[in-house]
């Protein structure tokens, strides 16, 4: 398997996950949001690797949009998604006055990291 296969499976994974959190009894908003940042980044690294460039140790998607505009302009498009999920890479993840999202944040986060792994997807078979 190639390295940018198997980024793409693991944003598949965190997307798969976050849908089945938000569902059932009991929704576990906290977790399946912070797995709306992880689809989005290892998307973009998925991407990286797709372009044989190294894969920086970040979790910051602006960052990585960064890298990935220098070789697709393209994905410029990406900069206010990122933006909105940028912080769900920590927050909810500790004791906070506000300890998770609602359900409209959560479900608004999965449809933002879905868009950023299907806009990857794409650019990476044209």
């Amino acid at each position: 398997m190639k390295s940018h296969e198997a980024w793409l499976i693991k944003a598949q994974h965190d997307l798969l996950s976050a849908n089945k959190l938000i569902t059932g009894e009991e929704p576990v908003l906290d977790t399946a949001i912070y797995h709306t940042h992880q689809c989005a980044e290892k998307s973009l690294k998925a991407f990286l690797a797709f372009n044989n460039k190294p894969i920086i140790r970040t979790h910051d998607l602006i960052a990585l949009v960064d890298i990935c505009v220098e070789l697709n302009q393209d994905f410029m498009e990406l900069y206010e998604l990122v933006e909105e999920l940028n912080p769900y890479s920590i927050m909810f993840r500790y004791p906070a006055e506000v300890m998770e999202p609602d359900m409209s944040e959560a479900l608004g986060g999965i449809q933002k990291a879905k868009q950023i792994l299907d806009f990857v997807i794409e650019k990476m078979i044209n």
